[in-house]
């Protein structure tokens, strides 16, 4: 994952962040469906 940029508003309490994956869109919404899948994405196993 590249991130390309990011942006945050705190009056509106968002941060959003634009990134380029190497992988296609259908694989992307699988592990955001997937919680075990979203877990090892978003962090290290512990």
């Amino acid at each position: 994952m590249t991130v390309i940029s990011s942006h945050k508003d705190p009056e509106a309490l968002t941060l959003t962040i634009v990134a380029e994956f190497n992988a296609g869109a259908e694989r992307l919404w699988q592990v955001w469906e997937d919680p075990r899948q979203l877990e090892r994405w978003w962090g290290p196993p512990t």
